[in-house]
């Protein structure tokens, strides 16, 4: 009787959420209690899920008459393309078959969209390579997933219409089980690249005797426009004439004869990225080679002859980018990046760069950093970039001055230097050093100084007091503290060469940010610009 009793308030919810009297129930015991909730629960969600259907029959007669639904199946497939034309397309064309049937009947009916394929699981890439049905395909894989040899056996099935082929092996992984089982024709190939990743402890070993011999083996590629081998055996160099408009070499470079060979026989190529350590003594003979569709240079070898040698044995256009970055060892000098051995031609390297405006040079800690553009006011990519890193660097012969390349045009130098407030104790540029650079700059009109230390700016303010540039017009000192020696020897030179003067040129000075600067009051800077026809710009903030 207890439990009876027990049970008023538990069957007064019971009534009130089944919507059901009370005298319409007989519990005589907590168990028929409970029994009857289990059972009115199961009803509850057996309408529930009534509902939920209708619901989705309804939505999907909803999706039936939205607009974009009501496009041809072709239309909706281009804006499917569209929708997933950046970004992971993977992801975004597995999101869109998972929206209504139309939608995924569409998707599923147009191979076009599952022909890029950049996922890592072996059983997604069938599903693609199957829903992409005959098309030409685009494949990017990373070899992280198990098991390996089927997935690198499954690309290899399928090379024949492969249009484009992104390899990435971990470094874990054995290389020569994706080389190995890669070696086949693949006639539609445009774009290759296959990329062993850094371990994550360890160096890269050197590549050994054999890698040039395994390298001369012939795939039939014909259509290949883009090879890129990043730490891999060069297995894939073609032989002959070729059609590459893009070579990547990174880590393993074929020896010189090799690689000038490869070089000669793509005539088409456009751009070109060569990175590791190239044997410079085995040059012997010299034969330039021409590249004169070369739009993009860039070139990252160690050690600093190795640079000079395959830039001495190259003909470049006029109109093409180099960019450099040198490693220098304790031994090295900037100058050691131009000379050849045996003596190169003047016409190969660098000498085609004969309209440059602009130069830029920048010594820090441990770099130095030449930029030179064809535009004086040109801040976009430069048309020469040189980076050569060292220990302790000082600016030289081929980096102040006998540069090896033509400097006849150049309006605008921009010097900058490591004597910045918080970088401590400056290393001074000697005298003789400024002097070959002027002659070097006939046309010069503008000349820039940034964080040059004090002892520089005397040397070099002293070096063309008189000098060899009869257009320079502008002289601006930036973030720099000169002495007494400085400003008394700039003075001289307005005097000697303000544009009051018979064949004086120059017509403005900016300071900025030079500590107290000169003891010129706004009285005197008047008498300049009246009697010495230069403008003085200082501001004193």
């Amino acid at each position: 009787m207890a439990d009876l009793n027990q049970l008023g308030l538990p069957r007064g919810v019971f009534a009130s959420v089944t919507g059901h009297p009370l005298a319409n129930f007989d519990f005589k015991t907590p168990e028929d209690l409970r029994t009857a909730v289990a059972n009115a629960v199961d009803k509850k969600r057996e309408t529930l899920r009534g509902l939920m259907d209708d619901i989705a029959r309804l939505q999907s007669i909803r999706n039936m008459v939205t607009p974009v639904n009501l496009l041809p199946h072709e239309l909706l497939a281009m804006v499917f393309a569209y929708a997933t034309a950046d970004g992971d397309t993977c992801v975004q064309l597995i999101g869109i078959t998972h929206v209504c049937h139309l939608w995924r009947h569409t998707a599923l009916n147009s191979a076009a969209l599952w022909t890029r394929i950049a996922v890592n699981d072996p059983l997604a890439i069938a599903t693609f390579l199957e829903r992409a049905k005959s098309l030409p395909v685009s494949l990017s894989v990373t070899l992280c997933r198990p098991p390996v040899v089927s997935t690198v056996r499954l690309i290899a099935s399928e090379t024949h219409r492969l249009r484009s082929l992104r390899v990435r092996v971990p470094a874990e992984i054995a290389l020569e089980i994706v080389t190995n089982r890669l070696k086949v024709a693949a006639p539609m190939l445009e774009e290759f690249c296959i990329e062993k990743l850094d371990p994550k402890w360890g160096r890269w070993a050197a590549p050994d005797a054999a890698d040039a011999e395994r390298s001369l083996r012939t795939l039939d590629m014909p259509s290949l426009r883009s090879l890129s081998l990043r730490g891999v055996p060069l297995l894939y160099i073609p032989q002959g004439p070729n059609s590459l408009r893009e070579l990547t070499l990174h880590r393993r470079i074929p020896p010189p004869d090799t690689l000038l060979q490869l070089l000669k026989d793509s005539p088409a190529l456009e751009k070109l990225c060569v990175g590791g350590t190239f044997e410079f003594d085995t040059l012997l003979d010299r034969e330039a080679v021409a590249l004169r569709q070369l739009k993009s240079f860039h070139l990252s070898t160690f050690p600093p002859q190795g640079i000079a040698n395959l830039l001495g044995s190259l003909v470049l256009p006029r109109d093409v980018k180099v960019a450099i970055n040198a490693p220098l060892d304790i031994d090295h000098d900037f100058e050691n990046i131009f000379v050849t051995f045996p003596p190169a031609p003047q016409t190969v390297g660098l000498a085609c760069f004969r309209d440059l405006r602009r130069l830029e040079l920048c010594w820090d800690v441990d770099t130095l950093d030449l930029r030179a553009y064809r535009g004086a006011d040109d801040f976009t990519e430069p048309a020469l970039h040189i980076a050569a890193s060292h220990l302790g660097p000082y600016p030289g012969n081929c980096f102040l001055a006998n540069w090896a390349f033509d400097t006849s045009q150049v309006e605008t130098v921009v010097l900058c230097g490591n004597s910045w407030r918080e970088r401590g104790v400056e290393r001074a540029v000697a005298r003789t050093l400024w002097a070959p650079m002027f002659d070097r700059l006939p046309a010069l009109k503008t000349l820039r100084l940034m964080c040059i230390g004090q002892k520089t700016l005397e040397e070099f303010i002293a070096s063309f007091l008189v000098g060899p540039n009869p257009h320079l017009e502008t002289i601006e000192v930036v973030n720099a503290r000169p002495g007494r020696v400085f400003w008394d020897r700039l003075h001289l030179m307005l005097t000697m060469r303000g544009s009051r003067r018979p064949e004086g040129s120059i017509k403005r000075v900016e300071l900025y940010d030079v500590g107290e600067g000169p003891d010129w009051d706004p009285d005197y800077i008047a008498v300049i610009k009246v009697h010495k026809g230069v403008e003085v710009v200082w501001d004193l903030d």
